[in-house]
């Protein structure tokens, strides 16, 4: 006698790894469908199926699809990185931050450095008001002294 399949229904990617019948209400269906059996593959090498299924049972129903995802990454990471898998694109992601928050400062530095240049250079100095950060800038340089060119070599000047 044949078996007759659900035909309705294809069954989902845990069901099929483990060659049994996908009833209408199982619970993994909903997490784990048959298009990403390639995936479940992987977890299931990786973590074995009653510990995928413990996973995914042990989270709020809300969150259940979440965890399912976070299964399937993880199985990922370590397919692709067998010595370190997750903590290897932690590992690296924790550097990128760390070196985007360096270019930042030094991009902040640079810009209040120029900022201040061009306030000091650029713009007109004293117009009465308090001290700025421009005029202790300017107090620094002595902005009115005119260098002298009767020191230089070859200065038509200093040969007379």
């Amino acid at each position: 006698m044949l078996r007759r399949r659900n035909q309705g229904q294809s069954p989902c990617s845990a069901c099929k790894v483990l060659r049994k019948g996908c009833q209408g209400n199982c619970e993994l269906a909903e997490c784990f469908p048959i298009s990403r059996l390639d995936a479940y593959k992987q977890a299931h090498a990786l973590f074995g199926s009653a510990h995928i299924k413990k996973i995914v049972k042990a989270v709020c129903p809300e969150k259940m699809k979440e965890a399912a995802e976070s299964v399937l990454l993880e199985a990922e990471f370590w397919k692709r990185s067998p010595r370190e898998g997750c903590l290897g694109v932690i590992l690296d992601l924790y550097e990128k931050i760390i070196f985007y928050e360096r270019t930042l400062v030094l991009a902040n530095r640079l810009l209040r450095k120029y900022r201040l240049f061009v306030d000091v250079w650029i713009m007109p100095i004293g117009d009465g008001d308090s001290p700025s950060e421009q005029e202790e800038f300017s107090n620094d340089f002595d902005l009115n002294v005119t260098p002298d060119c009767s020191t230089v070599s070859g200065n038509p000047a200093s040969e007379n």
